[in-house]
């Protein structure tokens, strides 16, 4: 939780700009000397985002994100990258100042100190060498906003001395006066730094010859950011300085050559005048974009990129966002590299005007690093590309906490981090990140703009405009996710059933549970719900007026948590009573429908039915494999992903990745149909995998094809193969279960206690079966197959 004395002198400053103003950047700059190089460490917290490098290169980025007023300190070793004279450390700090589903709207501050042998170098306001500042001009200020939910598309003008202050100590900077700042709450970062490892692309795809047709219509706009203005702050186009949307809409290619040809990253590319280059990475990754570029006549460069490609070219009406970076640069030559971080596998480099050379191409890494240790390998290779799809997939959305996405987003989400956590579990061995995602709400105060006792679909965010109700008082939440918060809360005790923020979440809890009360009717089931009740991405988000059964049921489920959870009878009474009347006003005898409405002051059964209707009923205990037999054999042995092809129950609203698929295979998974659930899992997940090497929010590329919850498919894979079942580590306890399954060969290795679990098994005539546990667990065996163990 909070500490003190992370800074001995050092306090926030910033200097004079409106609170107001938009998305600019901040340089400051300090001068330290280190002539023995003993051990020296950037202690720093601010607002918003921050980049620091050393003598000109790259050390780190963050923050990792808190509560609003809250700001966690990163401690960064400089040691490695100093030299024995003088260095400059310099640390950018971008300020958006709109609301985002990615960070808080804040007072924007800088707290640095840099210190050795307890030794104050340089500080903010402290001792030692003063860090001054100065606004960096060449990014353009009045630009798009990135998407709805994140900050603004970078864009920059340069010359070939703007990087001079990083460099070159003499240089000369128009500094700013700064004023010191109240004093900030401050938290540990308490988690590991990220990973920034260096790729480059596997693939040069195509070169074009490109024109810019001055008559082709460039009104077009990304969905989310023609709402700016109207439920977000942002540059509205009358103030857009530079919107490379505008020339993209104009661009058609002339004449396309395809190359398919390895990339050399050590060879420069030639980039002329009004030509593209499209160049492929072996995976969806996520990092900055960064290269050395050449100019030999000034160059207007755009860097566009996507995950996936619609009809062989990146295009930003896939997943409506303006994935894409500008640089207008004078001649000479600029080590260039994105503030930001983006998510693609397709780069696609257009150099409009002039002439350049592209050395160095690479993307700088922005990963969880806590997954090394995770490994597994069986003689199924979908199985084991799957494995590592899911692998890729949660380094990506869990470097300061848990994400929905890595691109469009980046936000904190609910429901996508119930998923996630119990793969993080499996991965990392431990719940780092989850504890953090966590303390997060348990932090805040109050949340702004929601109702009381709600908390928010997503944090730390501000969605303070209800786009789907202008009339609202509120912003944008979703009640239903708040209900998978308690049901996340559930199993982080088990994970970690010490953890402080059990009994201190209670509150927050009870809030959530008071909220919905007064949505309570008759009947004792929720009615008419406000703000945006999710269920998934599927014709289910059309059938929530009036009763939604399952809101009632993911609620059902939520009383009996708590009521367990706080030993609160009531509610588990009150759990029972709904469950119960959701089976007799929901289940039409067929399957259940998925909501009743009033008609005359009476409720009223509607015909409206969906798949994943069914999968809630099962998932959250209104109905169970034998109290509902014929419904289960009906979603066995009928739907799933073959039921498209076969079109059977046509009335029957098809489920979607997000969740209703996962729902699917968690009940096979449980069920012990394991040979069904490695059937469905290679058709659900196989074209994923096959494309971009992770895992999507649906089952085709209309929208992020990088899902933080997609990474479950890990947790399935070390329980359905390699047979985890449970981990205890507070009775060092590790139960495996042998199933049935066609794979004869399985091994994989899991972090545990800092030490781990490894499994190797071949099947013969019987299980031939390694085990290594971390010195004290025991091992309980559950054979579900019909041959016999030996261990050996």
């Amino acid at each position: 939780m909070m500490k003190k004395n992370f800074f001995l002198t050092a306090k926030p400053v910033w200097p004079n700009i409106s609170h107001t103003e938009m998305n600019y950047v901040v340089g400051f700059h300090a001068l330290i000397n280190t002539k023995e190089l003993a051990p020296t460490y950037l202690n720093i917290a601010a607002a918003t985002l921050y980049r620091i490098c050393v003598n000109g290169e790259f050390v780190g980025y963050g923050p990792a994100r808190a509560a609003k007023n809250h700001f966690r300190v990163d401690s960064i070793n400089l040691t490695d990258k100093l030299s024995a004279e003088c260095n400059i450390v310099t640390i950018e700090v971008v300020v958006y100042n709109t609301q985002t589903s990615y960070i808080m709207e804040q007072e924007p501050f800088l707290l640095a100190e840099i210190v050795s042998n307890n030794c104050v170098l340089a500080s903010t306001n402290g001792e030692g060498s003063l860090f001054n500042a100065h606004r960096l001009t060449e990014r353009v200020q009045q630009t798009p906003r990135y998407s709805l939910q994140r900050g603004f598309v970078e864009y920059y003008r340069l010359a070939e001395s703007n990087n001079s202050w990083k460099t070159n100590s003499n240089c000369t900077i128009e500094m700013l006066p700064l004023n010191v700042l109240k004093d900030k709450l401050l938290l540990d970062r308490s988690l590991d730094y990220p990973d920034y490892q260096l790729l480059t692309p596997t693939t040069l795809l195509k070169k074009a010859e490109i024109l810019v047709d001055k008559e082709k219509d460039s009104s077009w706009r990304p969905m989310f950011t023609r709402m700016v203005g109207k439920i977000t702050k942002g540059f509205e186009d009358p103030d857009v300085v530079v919107n490379p949307v505008e020339l993209l809409n104009k661009t058609v290619p002339i004449k396309t050559i395809e190359l398919n040809e390895p990339f050399n990253r050590h060879s420069p590319y030639e980039i002329q005048s009004n030509t593209s280059l499209l160049l492929e990475f072996k995976k969806n990754f996520s990092g900055f974009i960064g290269a050395t570029v050449e100019v030999e006549e000034d160059t207007n460069l755009y860097f566009v990129f996507d995950e996936a490609l619609i009809d062989g070219d990146v295009d930003l009406k896939r997943a409506q966002v303006n994935t894409v970076i500008g640089y207008d640069l004078k001649k000479g030559q600029y080590k260039i590299e994105s503030l930001e971080v983006y998510t693609f596998k397709f780069l696609k480099l257009i150099n409009f005007t002039g002439k350049c050379l592209i050395h160095e191409l690479y993307l700088r890494e922005y990963t969880n690093p806590d997954t090394h240790a995770a490994a597994f390998e069986c003689s199924q290779k979908e199985i084991n590309e799957l494995f590592q799809a899911g692998i890729e997939t949660y380094r990506q959305n869990s470097v300061d906490l848990f994400t929905d996405c890595p691109s469009r987003e980046r936000g904190g989400y609910l429901c996508d981090s119930y998923f996630t956590a119990k793969a993080a579990n499996m991965i990392s061995g431990n719940t780092k990140v989850e504890d953090n995602f966590l303390e997060n709400y348990l932090l805040a105060e109050s949340f702004d703009r929601l109702p009381n006792g709600m908390i928010p679909m997503c944090y730390p965010a501000d969605i303070k405009v209800n786009y789907r109700d202008f009339s609202s008082p509120y912003g944008m939440y979703i009640p239903n996710w708040s209900l998978w918060f308690i049901i996340q809360l559930k199993e982080y005790a088990k994970r970690n059933p010490s953890s402080p923020l059990i009994p201190r979440l209670k509150a927050k809890v009870l809030g959530i549970i008071g909220f919905f009360e007064a949505y309570l009717n008759e009947d004792g089931l929720l009615e008419n719900l406000p703000g945006w009740v999710f269920i998934e991405w599927s014709k289910a988000n059309d059938y929530v007026e009036g009763v939604n059964y399952p809101s009632n049921m993911l609620y059902a489920a939520s009383l009996e948590i708590v009521g367990t959870m706080y030993k609160m009878d009531s509610y588990l009474e009150q759990s029972n009573r709904i469950k119960e009347t959701i089976r007799r006003q929901s289940f039409d005898g067929e399957f259940f429908i998925d909501n009743a409405i009033r008609v005359e002051g009476s409720l009223e059964a509607t015909k409206n039915k969906t798949e994943v209707c069914q999968y809630y009923a099962f998932f959250f205990g209104i109905a169970t494999e034998s109290t509902y037999e014929k419904l289960w054999s009906t979603l066995i042995h009928d739907f799933g992903p073959i039921r498209k092809k076969t079109a059977s129950y046509p009335e029957v609203g098809y489920a979607n990745a997000f969740i209703g698929n996962f729902l699917r295979l968690d009940l096979l998974s449980n069920a012990g149909l394991i040979n069904q659930w490695l059937q469905e899992s290679t058709q659900y997940f196989g074209h994923m995998v096959d494309l971009t090497g992770t895992l999507w929010e649906h089952d085709d590329i209309a929208a992020s094809c990088n899902h933080g919850f997609g990474s479950y498919v890990v947790y399935w894979i070390y329980k359905n193969i390699l047979g985890v079942e449970q981990i205890d580590r507070e009775s060092k306890k590790v139960v495996l279960c042998f199933h049935e399954h066609g794979i004869t060969q399985y091994k994989g290795r899991l972090p545990v206690l800092k030490d781990f679990i490894e499994i190797e098994v071949e099947k013969k005539d019987q299980l031939h079966c390694k085990v290594k546990l971390p010195e004290g667990f025991e091992l309980e065996t559950v054979n579900n197959t019909s041959l016999d163990i030996f261990f050996g």
